[in-house]
Protein backbone atom coordinates (compact mmCIF):
# COMPACT_ATOMS: atom_id res chain seq x y z
CA UNK A 1 0.00 0.00 0.00
CA UNK A 2 1.36 3.41 -0.98
CA UNK A 3 1.28 5.93 1.90
CA UNK A 4 0.68 9.59 1.04
CA UNK A 5 3.26 11.95 2.52
CA UNK A 6 1.70 14.35 5.06
CA UNK A 7 4.88 16.13 6.20
CA UNK A 8 8.14 16.43 4.30
CA UNK A 9 11.24 18.05 5.81
CA UNK A 10 14.41 18.34 3.75
CA UNK A 11 17.80 19.71 4.91
CA UNK A 12 16.22 21.91 7.59
CA UNK A 13 18.68 24.30 9.25
CA UNK A 14 18.25 26.77 12.12
CA UNK A 15 20.76 28.72 14.20
CA UNK A 16 20.53 31.00 17.23
CA UNK A 17 23.42 33.38 16.80
CA UNK A 18 26.55 31.25 16.40
CA UNK A 19 24.87 28.14 17.79
CA UNK A 20 23.58 25.81 15.07
CA UNK A 21 20.59 23.92 16.46
CA UNK A 22 19.42 22.15 13.28
CA UNK A 23 22.03 20.95 10.78
CA UNK A 24 20.28 19.53 7.73
CA UNK A 25 17.38 17.64 9.35
CA UNK A 26 15.39 15.52 6.89
CA UNK A 27 12.44 13.15 7.36
CA UNK A 28 8.98 12.33 6.04
CA UNK A 29 5.74 11.50 7.85
CA UNK A 30 3.08 9.53 6.03
CA UNK A 31 -0.63 10.30 6.33
CA UNK A 32 -2.03 8.25 9.22
CA UNK A 33 1.46 7.38 10.48
CA UNK A 34 2.39 7.77 14.17
CA UNK A 35 5.80 9.44 14.09
CA UNK A 36 7.96 10.15 17.18
CA UNK A 37 10.75 12.74 17.09
CA UNK A 38 13.25 11.68 19.77
CA UNK A 39 16.43 13.29 21.05
CA UNK A 40 18.31 14.52 24.10
CA UNK A 41 17.59 17.92 25.69
CA UNK A 42 18.68 20.70 23.36
CA UNK A 43 18.78 18.46 20.30
CA UNK A 44 16.31 20.72 18.45
CA UNK A 45 13.05 18.76 18.69
CA UNK A 46 10.92 21.75 19.66
CA UNK A 47 12.68 24.01 17.15
CA UNK A 48 11.98 21.49 14.38
CA UNK A 49 8.28 21.33 15.24
CA UNK A 50 7.99 25.11 15.53
CA UNK A 51 9.52 25.52 12.08
CA UNK A 52 7.02 23.00 10.69
CA UNK A 53 4.13 24.79 12.45
CA UNK A 54 5.25 28.18 11.14
CA UNK A 55 5.83 29.54 14.63
CA UNK A 56 9.54 29.97 13.95
CA UNK A 57 11.32 30.91 10.72
CA UNK A 58 13.89 28.48 9.30
CA UNK A 59 17.33 29.46 8.02
CA UNK A 60 17.36 26.93 5.21
CA UNK A 61 15.81 23.77 3.83
CA UNK A 62 12.31 22.86 2.65
CA UNK A 63 9.12 22.02 4.54
CA UNK A 64 5.99 20.76 2.84
CA UNK A 65 2.62 19.98 4.43
CA UNK A 66 -0.15 18.09 2.71
CA UNK A 67 -3.34 19.87 3.80
CA UNK A 68 -4.06 21.49 7.15
CA UNK A 69 -2.26 20.55 10.36
CA UNK A 70 -3.78 20.28 13.83
CA UNK A 71 -1.39 21.46 16.53
CA UNK A 72 -1.33 20.85 20.31
CA UNK A 73 1.12 23.24 21.99
CA UNK A 74 3.17 22.40 25.09
CA UNK A 75 1.35 25.12 27.09
CA UNK A 76 -1.51 27.58 26.64
CA UNK A 77 -3.99 29.57 28.71
CA UNK A 78 -7.32 31.41 28.63
CA UNK A 79 -8.86 34.25 30.67
CA UNK A 80 -10.43 32.81 33.84
CA UNK A 81 -13.95 34.08 33.11
CA UNK A 82 -14.24 33.30 29.39
CA UNK A 83 -16.75 30.57 28.53
CA UNK A 84 -15.68 27.51 26.56
CA UNK A 85 -17.94 28.33 23.61
CA UNK A 86 -16.63 31.92 23.57
CA UNK A 87 -13.04 30.67 23.45
CA UNK A 88 -13.83 28.38 20.52
CA UNK A 89 -15.52 31.23 18.63
CA UNK A 90 -12.59 33.58 19.33
CA UNK A 91 -9.95 31.20 17.98
CA UNK A 92 -12.19 30.32 15.03
CA UNK A 93 -12.46 33.99 14.05
CA UNK A 94 -8.68 34.33 14.20
CA UNK A 95 -8.55 31.65 11.52
CA UNK A 96 -11.34 33.16 9.42
CA UNK A 97 -13.94 30.57 10.44
CA UNK A 98 -17.25 30.69 12.32
CA UNK A 99 -17.90 28.15 15.08
CA UNK A 100 -21.48 26.86 14.84
CA UNK A 101 -23.31 24.73 17.41
CA UNK A 102 -22.50 21.70 15.27
CA UNK A 103 -18.81 22.63 15.41
CA UNK A 104 -18.89 22.84 19.22
CA UNK A 105 -20.82 19.57 19.37
CA UNK A 106 -18.20 17.90 17.19
CA UNK A 107 -15.55 18.91 19.76
CA UNK A 108 -17.56 17.14 22.45
CA UNK A 109 -17.87 20.16 24.74
CA UNK A 110 -21.65 20.69 24.60
CA UNK A 111 -22.02 20.37 28.37
CA UNK A 112 -19.07 22.73 28.96
CA UNK A 113 -20.04 25.36 26.37
CA UNK A 114 -21.51 27.81 28.91
CA UNK A 115 -19.05 26.98 31.69
CA UNK A 116 -16.31 29.46 32.55
CA UNK A 117 -12.71 28.44 32.14
CA UNK A 118 -11.97 29.19 35.81
CA UNK A 119 -14.69 26.76 36.89
CA UNK A 120 -13.26 23.83 34.92
CA UNK A 121 -11.44 21.00 36.67
CA UNK A 122 -7.65 20.89 36.44
CA UNK A 123 -7.87 18.20 33.78
CA UNK A 124 -10.17 20.33 31.63
CA UNK A 125 -8.26 23.62 31.59
CA UNK A 126 -4.82 24.78 30.37
CA UNK A 127 -2.21 26.56 32.55
CA UNK A 128 -2.31 30.03 34.15
CA UNK A 129 -1.29 33.41 32.76
CA UNK A 130 2.29 33.06 34.02
CA UNK A 131 2.65 29.98 31.78
CA UNK A 132 0.90 31.71 28.89
CA UNK A 133 3.79 34.11 28.33
CA UNK A 134 6.58 31.73 29.30
CA UNK A 135 5.21 29.04 26.97
CA UNK A 136 4.20 28.65 23.36
CA UNK A 137 1.02 30.74 23.28
CA UNK A 138 2.97 33.92 22.57
CA UNK A 139 4.28 32.25 19.40
CA UNK A 140 0.69 31.55 18.33
CA UNK A 141 -0.10 35.25 18.76
CA UNK A 142 2.80 36.14 16.47
CA UNK A 143 1.91 33.51 13.89
CA UNK A 144 -1.69 34.75 13.68
CA UNK A 145 -0.80 38.45 13.69
CA UNK A 146 -2.41 38.95 17.12
CA UNK A 147 -0.77 41.59 19.36
CA UNK A 148 1.19 40.03 22.20
CA UNK A 149 -0.68 42.22 24.69
CA UNK A 150 -4.01 40.55 23.79
CA UNK A 151 -3.69 37.92 26.51
CA UNK A 152 -2.95 40.42 29.28
CA UNK A 153 -5.73 42.77 28.16
CA UNK A 154 -8.38 40.03 28.02
CA UNK A 155 -7.32 38.70 31.43
CA UNK A 156 -7.45 42.22 32.87
CA UNK A 157 -10.87 43.14 31.43
CA UNK A 158 -12.42 39.81 32.39
CA UNK A 159 -11.19 39.97 35.99
CA UNK A 160 -12.02 43.70 36.29
CA UNK A 161 -15.65 43.20 35.26
CA UNK A 162 -16.02 40.12 37.46
CA UNK A 163 -14.62 41.85 40.57
CA UNK A 164 -16.68 44.99 40.00
CA UNK A 165 -19.88 42.91 39.72
CA UNK A 166 -19.02 40.99 42.91
CA UNK A 167 -18.33 44.27 44.74
CA UNK A 168 -21.65 45.70 43.54
CA UNK A 169 -23.50 42.64 44.83
CA UNK A 170 -21.80 42.90 48.23
CA UNK A 171 -22.54 46.64 48.28
CA UNK A 172 -26.25 45.98 47.68
CA UNK A 173 -26.54 43.11 50.18
CA UNK A 174 -24.39 44.53 53.03
CA UNK A 175 -26.96 47.05 54.39
CA UNK A 176 -29.59 44.32 54.63
CA UNK A 177 -27.40 41.45 55.81
CA UNK A 178 -25.01 43.32 58.12
CA UNK A 179 -26.67 46.69 58.76
CA UNK A 180 -23.83 48.49 56.95
CA UNK A 181 -24.23 52.19 56.19
CA UNK A 182 -23.88 53.44 52.61
CA UNK A 183 -21.24 56.03 51.65
CA UNK A 184 -22.44 59.60 51.18
CA UNK A 185 -21.15 59.82 47.61
CA UNK A 186 -21.84 56.47 45.95
CA UNK A 187 -20.47 57.53 42.53
CA UNK A 188 -17.15 58.65 44.04
CA UNK A 189 -16.99 55.46 46.10
CA UNK A 190 -17.35 53.20 43.05
CA UNK A 191 -14.95 55.37 41.06
CA UNK A 192 -12.26 54.90 43.70
CA UNK A 193 -13.13 51.21 43.99
CA UNK A 194 -12.72 50.77 40.23
CA UNK A 195 -9.34 52.56 40.39
CA UNK A 196 -8.19 50.32 43.24
CA UNK A 197 -9.27 47.18 41.36
CA UNK A 198 -7.41 48.40 38.27
CA UNK A 199 -4.22 49.03 40.27
CA UNK A 200 -4.45 45.64 42.01
CA UNK A 201 -5.04 43.79 38.74
CA UNK A 202 -2.15 45.64 37.08
CA UNK A 203 0.11 44.40 39.88
CA UNK A 204 -1.22 40.90 39.22
CA UNK A 205 -0.50 41.29 35.50
CA UNK A 206 3.11 42.21 36.30
CA UNK A 207 3.42 39.08 38.42
CA UNK A 208 1.88 37.01 35.63
CA UNK A 209 4.31 38.34 33.04
CA UNK A 210 7.42 37.95 35.20
CA UNK A 211 6.44 34.73 37.00
CA UNK A 212 7.74 31.46 35.63
CA UNK A 213 5.32 29.05 37.34
CA UNK A 214 2.10 29.02 39.40
CA UNK A 215 4.15 28.33 42.54
CA UNK A 216 6.34 31.42 42.04
CA UNK A 217 3.23 33.47 41.23
CA UNK A 218 1.58 32.36 44.49
CA UNK A 219 4.72 33.30 46.40
CA UNK A 220 4.80 36.80 44.87
CA UNK A 221 1.12 37.28 45.68
CA UNK A 222 1.59 36.31 49.31
CA UNK A 223 4.61 38.60 49.70
CA UNK A 224 2.70 41.63 48.36
CA UNK A 225 -1.04 41.21 48.88
CA UNK A 226 -1.09 39.79 52.41
CA UNK A 227 1.04 42.60 53.91
CA UNK A 228 -1.01 45.15 51.96
CA UNK A 229 -4.20 43.95 53.66
CA UNK A 230 -2.59 43.79 57.10
CA UNK A 231 -0.92 47.23 56.91
CA UNK A 232 -3.60 49.21 55.07
CA UNK A 233 -6.16 49.45 57.87
CA UNK A 234 -8.67 47.11 56.21
CA UNK A 235 -8.48 44.37 58.87
CA UNK A 236 -7.86 46.66 61.86
CA UNK A 237 -7.15 50.40 62.34
CA UNK A 238 -3.71 51.37 61.04
CA UNK A 239 -3.27 53.62 64.08
CA UNK A 240 -2.73 50.47 66.13
CA UNK A 241 0.44 49.68 64.17
CA UNK A 242 3.93 50.91 65.11
CA UNK A 243 5.00 53.97 63.12
CA UNK A 244 7.53 52.10 60.95
CA UNK A 245 4.89 49.56 59.88
CA UNK A 246 2.41 52.31 59.03
CA UNK A 247 5.06 53.96 56.84
CA UNK A 248 5.75 50.63 55.10
CA UNK A 249 2.00 50.32 54.48
CA UNK A 250 2.06 53.42 52.28
CA UNK A 251 4.00 51.41 49.69
CA UNK A 252 0.96 49.26 48.95
CA UNK A 253 -2.02 50.41 46.80
CA UNK A 254 -4.51 49.15 49.39
CA UNK A 255 -3.45 51.82 51.89
CA UNK A 256 -4.18 54.76 49.60
CA UNK A 257 -7.31 53.15 48.15
CA UNK A 258 -8.89 52.19 51.47
CA UNK A 259 -8.03 55.60 52.89
CA UNK A 260 -9.60 57.33 49.89
CA UNK A 261 -12.83 55.34 50.23
CA UNK A 262 -13.17 55.99 53.97
CA UNK A 263 -11.62 59.44 54.54
CA UNK A 264 -10.52 61.06 51.29
CA UNK A 265 -7.26 63.04 51.22
CA UNK A 266 -5.70 64.95 48.32
CA UNK A 267 -2.53 62.82 48.14
CA UNK A 268 -4.31 59.50 47.63
CA UNK A 269 -5.47 59.86 44.01
CA UNK A 270 -2.05 60.89 42.59
CA UNK A 271 -0.45 57.95 44.41
CA UNK A 272 -2.94 55.45 42.95
CA UNK A 273 -2.60 56.85 39.43
CA UNK A 274 1.21 56.80 39.70
CA UNK A 275 1.13 53.18 40.87
CA UNK A 276 -1.19 52.26 38.00
CA UNK A 277 1.06 54.04 35.48
CA UNK A 278 4.14 52.28 36.89
CA UNK A 279 2.52 48.83 36.61
CA UNK A 280 1.33 49.53 33.04
CA UNK A 281 4.85 50.65 32.12
CA UNK A 282 6.34 47.47 33.60
CA UNK A 283 3.84 45.35 31.64
CA UNK A 284 4.68 47.21 28.42
CA UNK A 285 8.44 46.77 28.96
CA UNK A 286 8.02 43.07 29.71
CA UNK A 287 5.84 42.51 26.64
CA UNK A 288 8.39 44.35 24.52
CA UNK A 289 11.12 42.07 25.88
CA UNK A 290 9.03 38.94 25.25
CA UNK A 291 8.27 40.08 21.70
CA UNK A 292 12.00 40.19 20.95
CA UNK A 293 12.69 36.80 22.48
Amino acid sequence: MVMTTAISVENLTKSYGDHAVLKGVSFEVGRGEIFALLGVNGAGKTTTLECIEGLKSRDGGKIQLSGAAGIQLQSSSLPAHIKCAEAVRMFSLWNGERASKQYISALGIDKLAKKQYGALSEGQKPPQICEEYSGSIKKVYKANGVPLCAGVITHFISAFIHLLIVCAIIFAVAPVAFGASLPQNIAAYFGLLALYIAVSLSVGCVFGLFGKSPSSLAMYAQIVFLPSILLSGIMFPADMLPDFLRYIGYIFPATAAYGAMTSFAAWQLPVLFCELAAMVALCALRLKFLAKN
